[in-house]
């Protein structure tokens, strides 16, 4: 339990930092600190178009990343937030990652709305790109975090300097 309280924790402090990454160019430009948001623009650029017409402002600035993106990482914050309450309250983890179809279903309305917009159905608003976003974001960590704790798992039984199970094995 402390184990899975660690990585739900870790994983929410680290989306967290992430949020706050894309909050930070507009802001630093605001500031005149431009090589920081340069950079962080610069980071950004290879996982994000980071068209301004497609993205949230701030302090007269777009954001790191356009709306779609803002609202993926806004969601997968929240769904990490979700998962670190269960963990902080010491209530049994929600279980399994759900069914795949799950994860598919979130991410149907990100589809549909690229989708549309990319065949010229329909100019999508900042806030429904975000929306859409959010929805696909909520689930992954349901996904993600069982998987970096399988990992750890199966790192930890590599390891020949665990005390515990070297120990454990020989008695």
């Amino acid at each position: 339990m402390a184990r899975r309280r660690c990585f739900s924790i870790a994983l929410a402090l680290a989306a967290l930092a992430w949020c706050l990454m894309l909050a930070a160019p507009p802001l630093l430009e605001a500031s005149g600190i431009r090589t920081p948001s340069l950079l962080i623009r610069a980071l950004l650029d290879p996982v994000c178009h980071q068209m301004p017409e497609r993205s949230f402002w701030l302090a007269g600035a777009p954001l790191a990343v356009c709306a779609r993106c803002i609202g993926l990482y806004a969601g997968f914050l929240a769904g990490c937030v979700s998962l670190a309450a269960f963990a902080l309250r010491g209530s049994r983890w929600p279980g399994p990652p759900p069914p795949r179809s799950v994860l598919l279903v979130m991410a149907l309305p990100t589809f549909l709305e690229l989708l549309a917009e990319s065949t010229g159905l329909t100019q999508s608003s900042g806030p429904l790109r975000a929306l859409a976003g959010w929805l696909f974001g909520l689930v992954v960590p349901c996904y993600l975090l069982p998987a970096i704790e399988g990992m750890a798992s199966e790192m930890r039984l590599l390891d020949p300097f665990d005390r515990e199970r070297t120990h454990a094995e020989a008695g």
